[in-house]
């Protein structure tokens, strides 16, 4: 990737992947949405077609969500990965846990999931866009060696597939391409131009003791786990009908009316699913 200043196009909070629910579903939704795949696709087309090497293209954190994808896959895995270990009971219940391999089956699921979307990104990069990619708290996942790698590779894939190249320049140009995609544990700066970060660092309940190592002290083949991410897998994640980017402006009305809706059975277990996610 070059220091070259480019035109910038940034986006945040995509969360692909948190569509990945194969223990709890959506209700009342089709997975995945189309809709979210072909709006990116239009807007990217509409900017760089044509002139993709003038262009940098910046997800700026919660890229692919890791925390609200729900999932344990059956023992042959994604169709691209071979599963190296054996769900535990608690993820049986609550979806994978944390750790790389883990992390590398939510990814491959969320790449099949928006196929269309990735293929786009990777197009782009193939035909000279710089593709930036932050870390958020929702992918914190990411600063993972082998899912960094994993990404850069399934890109190249699309990007080249059916290519007519040369095996020797096949390999160049894949080389290349990888280039051209960074993954920033932190933030972009161009110098007298832009900075950009996530901004979860200045929420206590989203932020993580070392932004640049978000890895557990007691496990460091673990992320780390602040506040926000017990309440996401224990209680939010369970809940089908709530999603907490259409909460966020409730009052205590709004949640009694919720609970409410629920019914009695409803309310219960919605009470019972807090209560241990307090423990």
């Amino acid at each position: 990737m070059t220091d070259t200043p480019r035109r910038l196009l940034g986006l945040s909070d995509l969360h692909l992947g948190r569509d990945c629910k194969e223990i709890t579903g959506f209700e009342g939704s089709v997975r995945p949405d189309p809709g979210f795949d072909v709006a990116f696709i239009d807007m990217l087309r509409h900017y760089t077609e044509g002139r993709e090497s003038e262009w940098r293209l910046v997800f700026a954190g919660d890229f692919i969500d890791f925390v609200e994808g729900v999932l344990v896959p059956d023992e042959k895995g994604p169709a691209n990965l071979l599963l190296t270990f054996e769900p535990s009971k608690e993820e049986r219940s609550y979806g994978l846990g944390t750790e790389a391999e883990r992390a590398l089956v939510k990814l491959e699921m969320t790449l099949d999931y928006h196929r269309a979307f990735f293929e786009a990104v990777a197009e782009f990069v193939r035909r000279g866009g710089e593709l930036v990619i932050l870390r958020g708290n929702h992918d914190a996942e990411m600063h993972w060696g082998k899912v960094q790698r994993v990404l850069r590779r399934r890109l190249a894939e699309w990007a080249f597939r059916g290519s007519d190249f040369d095996l020797d320049d096949l390999l160049a140009e894949r080389g290349r391409f990888q280039e051209r995609i960074r993954f920033a544990p932190w933030f972009h700066l161009e110098p007298g131009r832009v900075y950009i970060e996530h901004g979860h660092q200045y929420d206590a309940y989203c932020s993580f003791d070392h932004q640049l190592y978000p890895v557990s002290p007691s496990d460091p083949k673990r992320i780390d786990t602040p506040l926000f991410m017990f309440a996401m897998r224990y209680f939010v994640n369970m809940m089908r009908d709530f999603m907490p980017h259409n909460v966020q402006a409730w009052g205590l009305r709004d949640y009694a009316r919720w609970m409410r809706q629920r019914g009695a059975s409803g309310a219960l277990y919605t009470l019972r699913m807090a209560a241990g996610a307090c423990l």
